[in-house]
Parts: structure tokens; sequence; C-alpha cells
């Protein structure tokens, strides 16, 4: 594999931004493949056969080491693989759906006269649905609150002191943030007793999956958060003089990666890659971790595991918990059906063991 070093990176993929999250992930299973299948079987996607995407199968689910690099490496990077270890079989499933679309698309454009991927079965898996467990705990958030209020003053941690929260308070999607801009934030004034202007409200309204736009409530603190954030990047405070700046900005990160750039010349309006923040939320959940590893090893490992979408979900539980009615977290996390939402709804570990407690106090009372 070293002679392959130098052809595993092809830049830095210039059209990052312009792409949407299912786009990404459907561009990297194609990528994956068109590497395996050129480096690893010596094929074009016109000579795939069914023995190859058999074999492509059983690769995903047990990779060489030396086809697997830390999630952290980006794309440009010499270090950086196709891999991170081995899928799971949801993963794997997924890539090999995504496949047999694609050559579905390419078999009904002309340039191939079959598709491999019908007769490959995919691996068995236990449908589950969403995973309300991938958040965190009352505890745990209010340790990375504290972490996070003790960062240094750099425009990274500048963000992830506005963004975190933001996540929390909204149960926004990734690419739904990082698509978010000050124009997309509309205030609402309430008429108060006697008709006067009481409390002034404000909304973010995004695009959610399939296209559905939605608007979702921003708590004053949150405004107060973001008129700081965006002066720290010198833009006017006010958002409603921000000119259509990113809610998220990236430039800075630029301006301090490259020296010699000239800082006039930099965009403080412009926004950040999806995928940029998301290695940095990782890298600040890994520090967390890394911190409690001696402590509390359980909630070190959770901390390990967590990604920006933990946050979606710890709003929603959270939110549940609190008494917000379910069809009101439903409409903030713009899901289509209601019983999506209500597999959120949990208590906290320690208040369902204090309830049990109880009641098993009781009935020992009445035992013999």
């Amino acid at each position: 594999m070293a002679r392959q070093q130098g052809r595993w990176c092809g830049g830095r993929g210039g059209a990052e931004g312009a792409l949407n999250a299912t786009q990404r992930a459907y561009r990297k299973e194609a990528e994956r493949f068109l590497l395996w299948a050129v480096l690893a079987r010596g094929r074009a996607l016109s000579s795939v056969t069914i023995e190859d995407a058999v074999a492509y199968r059983d690769f995903l689910l047990a990779p060489p080491a030396d086809w697997c690099s830390a999630h952290t490496e980006p794309r440009w990077s010499a270090r950086w693989r196709p891999l991170a270890g081995p899928l799971s079989a949801a993963s794997c499933a997924y890539a090999l759906g995504v496949l047999g679309n694609l050559f579905a698309f390419l078999g009904a454009q002309g340039y191939l006269s079959g598709n491999p991927w019908r007769a490959v079965r995919a691996p068995r898996t236990v449908v589950t649905g969403l995973d309300p467990g991938r958040g965190f705990t009352a505890d745990q958030w209010s340790l990375l609150v504290r972490v996070l209020a003790a960062l240094p003053p750099t425009s990274v941690n500048q963000r992830l002191q506005f963004a975190l929260p933001l996540l929390y308070d909204t149960g926004l999607r990734l690419s739904e943030l990082v698509a978010a801009t000050t124009d997309d934030l509309r205030q609402e004034g309430l008429a108060g007793q006697g008709g006067t202007l009481g409390w002034d409200g404000w909304w973010l309204q995004v695009v959610g999956k399939g296209g559905r736009l939605r608007e979702v409530p921003l708590p004053a603190t949150l405004m107060r958060q973001l008129a700081e954030y965006l002066m720290t990047r010198c833009l006017p405070g006010d958002p409603r003089q921000a000119g259509g700046a990113a809610l998220l900005g990236g430039a800075t990160d630029l301006a301090l990666r490259v020296p010699w750039a000239n800082r006039r010349t930099v965009d403080p309006a412009a926004p950040i890659a999806a995928s940029t923040f998301h290695r940095q939320i990782k890298a600040f959940f890994r520090g967390c971790a890394q911190s409690l590893a001696v402590a509390d090893p359980p909630a070190a490992r959770c901390l390990e595991r967590a990604s920006t979408h933990w946050l979606r979900h710890t709003h929603a539980s959270h939110a549940l918990a609190a008494g917000v009615p379910v069809e009101v977290v439903q409409q903030n996390l713009g899901h289509r059906s209601l019983a999506t939402t209500t597999r959120y709804v949990r208590t906290e570990a320690a208040a369902r063991r204090a309830a049990m407690a109880h009641f098993w106090a009781a009935q020992s009372t009445q035992r013999p």
C-alpha cells in the first residue's frame, strides 16, 4: 500500500460547500468504491462483476488496516484513508444501497448493461429506529457547558461557545446550522397589555430534509451570544445589519492557517464548511473525554463517541423531560411524524431508579 501513498488524495474538493449532507454521503460511497475497484481489483466501473460486488461487501465489513485512518484526517492529508474501520451492518447496507442506485442510474444512461448489486445481499441488521440514548445526560451537558466557558478566546473556541448552546437550544441538524445566515432570522413583537409592545421573540428559518421549510424559536440569551460572536468577526452585533452573514463563520480560520494572508481580503461573513465544523466539535468532545478518563471512564467513553447529532437528540430528550409538549418539539425538529418525536420521551436514569426505589420500598413493607 505504500506505493499507493500518492494516489489516495485528490485535493480539498472545492465544491464541498455546495453539497448538502446527502450528496456528500453519496459522493463518499461512490469515491470509496471507485478507489477499491481500481486499486484492489484493477477494474473500471463498466467491468464490475457480481463477484466484485460481493467482495466489496466483505471488504467493508473487514477492511485491511492499511485502508483505514482516523476520522480526524482531512481528505487532502497524505495520511487519509477511505475508511476509519469496519462498517456496521447498517452502514454496510447503506453503502450497498447507494451503489445500487448509482449503477441503476448509469444503466439508465446507457453506460452500463447490468447492475451487479441487485444480486448482493446486504448484511442482516436489527432495525431499532432512532437511538435516543445517543445524547447527553443533564450532568454531562453541564460539564460541557463548564468546559466551553473555560476555553481560551480563539476563533475556533468562540464559534464552539456559540454553536453548541445553539444546537442544544434548537435541535438543529449540522447541515441546517452551517447553511443558516443572519437573513434567516426574524424578530416578532408580541403585544402586551394596553396594546404596548411587550416581548420581542426571534425565529430562525431553516430548510430541513426534503426541502421542508420551518421556523425555530431562539431564546434571548442565545441572541445576546450571537451579537457577541458577530462582533468577534468584525461584523455588526445587530444581526439585522450583518448583511446576510453566515451564523457560523469560517474565514478567520483560513487567515490563522495562512499567516501571509491579507486579513482585509478575508470575508468575515463567509460560512464554515460542515466537515470542518464537525471535526472541531469531535475534537472538543475528545478533549472532554480525556479529562474524565480517570475519574469517570463510562462518561469518557460516551463523550469519545459523541458527535454533533448528539446535541439534537439531547435537545429533544431534555425538552420533553422538562415538560415541553411533544407537538412543540416535533415542530422544532422538523419531524414529519409525531411517532418519531415520541421516541425521545425518556426520563433520566437517576430519576427512573429513584421512582423504582420508592416503589420497591413500598412493596417490601407488604411482604411477609
